[in-house]
């Protein structure tokens, strides 16, 4: 065997030889032996076990690209018992979806958006708890901003207007409003009837419908007034 000459009259020479043949099996060796065989079979299990998870990973997430994370929901607005709404009205139910889109800042990040169903929450079966009548626009007065939606009814704050426009919740002097900030639409033809969408038509006119979109601003749940502030119209 050759010897290799150290040529000590220079700095180069205090540095590590390179290896030879890097690509030569060596030992296995662990933080808590050195070759041993429990240990050679607990960094194969550990090792192997990653290798797996890696690649059901990488399959698993192959495809995130095209497909997103949905998660329907359907949340029951609560509506405390003894109210007169609870007894004529059922508790409005919110359908929307969770939807979750991967994002390439981490492993298994994600980023997660929602949306509520369009035309999920309506108001056509509502009733007056005092009369038992359906609601219905009794008279609608605007100004340059905005239109004034006036439901008949007897309101008062003995008689409220009804969830989804108004939720007693104790505790919380001005109840809940959830329907404020929406955008929303006349699009509903007839009491517990079909949709509006591009393609109804109105047997009437044999025309297609159009419909209002306005954003709903304010609700004064003891006079049954409704603001809507003017969002433009739509025609279809």
């Amino acid at each position: 065997m050759a010897n290799t000459k150290n040529n000590f009259g220079s700095f180069s020479s205090f540095t590590k030889e390179k290896d030879k043949d890097p690509f030569r099996l060596k030992p296995i060796t662990t933080e808590f032996s050195q070759g041993s065989v429990p240990g050679s079979l607990s960094t194969t299990n550990r090792e192997s076990a990653w290798s797996r998870w890696r690649r059901g990973y990488e399959l698993a997430t192959a495809a995130f690209y095209d497909n997103d994370f949905s998660y329907p929901f359907q949340y029951q607005i609560p509506v405390p018992s003894g109210t007169p709404s609870s007894i004529a009205n059922p508790n409005p139910i919110i359908s929307g979806v969770f939807v979750g889109f991967p994002t390439t800042n981490k492993e298994l990040g994600m980023h997660w958006a929602g949306w509520r169903y369009a035309g999920s929450m309506r108001s056509d079966k509502l009733k007056d708890p005092v009369t038992n009548d359906n609601l219905y626009i009794e008279s609608i007065t605007e100004d340059a901003s905005n239109w004034y939606v006036k439901l008949a009814g007897s309101w008062s704050p003995a008689n409220p207007l009804p969830p989804p426009f108004y939720v007693a919740v104790p505790g919380v002097p001005g109840g809940l409003k959830p329907l404020v900030t929406e955008i929303l639409e006349d699009r509903v033809i007839t009491v517990g009837g079909d949709i509006i969408d591009k393609d109804t038509i109105d047997p009437t006119t044999q025309k297609r419908y159009g419909y209002v979109q306005a954003v709903l601003t304010a609700v004064n749940q003891n006079t049954g007034i409704l603001t809507f502030k003017k969002a433009g119209s739509v025609q279809v």
